[in-house]
């Protein structure tokens, strides 16, 4: 038998699933792939395809997201954030799980993440989650934000409310965040005015009242000298004079 269309195991190889299906795994045939009788009949092929049609279930084609335990970790099942994962994808549909619980499954190391890729704004296939090293700081500030402001978790798939928008895209405050250098510079109310200007009339002033003692004590003992002097000679002079007479 050929295949006709795109088959997935799943990811505990016990069953095909049509391409689109949240539980695909990997590749098992493309078109025109020959497929054993024996497989055939273990997987319940018609004509090459899933006998049940390619339509998948209503949950299906409305999961945006899948989740299951990764390979090697050893477990059979695991809870995280209030869900339980196993070996088989598990798909989740637009609001079937919160942000803050999309966290926690996404960091958590045993678990798997795929979302669902649009081509030309169709379903094409499962991926790793695009862009992961910057949906996942969004999506953590995201949490924080309506934590922060009390607001309930929104689900996956839905439009994020301005308010945590907001919360999350305003500027930070410099002052309020540690390690950052702080401006040296004063806010320009908190400058001091300059003093005011000085004239040069005062500083005239002072320059001659500075001086005037200066030249007082200088001309003080030269006229003393010269008194002194003076009446030394007078008494002098009429010392002689008396000797002479006599």
């Amino acid at each position: 038998m050929k295949a006709t269309a795109r088959l997935y195991l799943t990811a505990c190889a016990t069953a095909l699933v049509a391409a689109g299906d949240p539980r695909a795994a990997r590749l098992y045939a493309s078109p025109g792939d020959d497929i054993p009788d024996s497989a055939a009949e273990k997987f319940g092929l018609v004509d090459g395809d899933i006998a049940e049609g390619k339509l998948l279930t209503e949950t299906y084609l409305n999961a945006i997201l899948r989740v299951a335990l990764g390979q090697g970790t050893g477990l059979t099942e695991l809870e995280v954030a209030g869900l339980s994962f196993g070996a088989d994808w598990r798909p989740f549909a637009k609001g079937e799980m919160d942000i803050a619980q999309l966290l926690a499954i996404v960091q958590h190391p045993s678990l798997t993440v795929e979302a669902l890729q649009f081509v030309d704004d169709e379903a094409h296939h499962w991926a790793p989650i695009p862009g992961f090293d910057m949906f996942l700081p969004l999506l953590e500030r995201q949490v924080a934000a309506a934590q922060t402001l009390g607001l309930a978790m929104p689900g996956i798939g839905e439009e994020i409310p301005a308010e945590i928008a907001s919360f999350i895209w305003a500027p930070p405050i410099v002052a309020d965040e540690p390690g950052l250098p702080v401006d040296p510079t004063p806010p320009i109310d908190d400058v001091p005015p300059p003093p005011p200007p000085v004239t040069s009339e005062p500083q005239e002033l002072s320059v001659k009242e500075a001086d005037a003692p200066a030249e007082t004590k200088e001309k003080a003992p030269a006229e003393d000298k010269e008194k002194k002097g003076g009446s030394d000679k007078s008494s002098g002079r009429s010392t002689s004079k008396a000797q002479a007479k006599a």
